[in-house]
């Protein structure tokens, strides 16, 4: 319990320190493919960007398009925004489901995951 503690008030913290340098920078990349190379991976979706395959729920398969996943996600709406991007550990498989509009499929295996936070 004590770990799982420390674990959740590291990730708090560094999420809060990722999230002020982020909400400063106005040269965000437009949001394309998220390669895994960068733990953390920030950039922009236009309105009506949120287009493409969706894998997964709350975990995404890296092939995700990503404004349709941070849809799917509801961490932005399908008029554009921010979207934060975290690397997260392989997963065995992907499971589908429909939230906010969007939905996304089962997928196989994939070497790491993504999650999408807020900005």
């Amino acid at each position: 319990m004590r770990k799982a503690m420390k674990a959740a008030t590291f990730y708090a913290a560094f999420v809060g320190m990722v999230d002020c340098a982020w909400a400063q920078s106005t040269d965000l990349p437009i949001c394309d493919k998220f390669d895994g190379t960068a733990q953390l991976y920030a950039c922009s979706c236009a309105a009506d960007a949120a287009v493409g395959d969706v894998f997964g729920t709350s975990k995404y398969s890296p092939d995700t398009a990503l404004c349709a996943g941070a849809v799917h996600a509801g961490v932005i709406k399908p008029t554009g925004g921010i979207v934060q991007i975290i690397r997260g550990v392989a997963q065995d498989g992907f499971v589908g489901s429909e939230k906010h509009g969007i939905v996304s499929k089962d997928a196989p295996a994939a070497d790491f995951s993504i999650f999408f936070m807020p900005s």
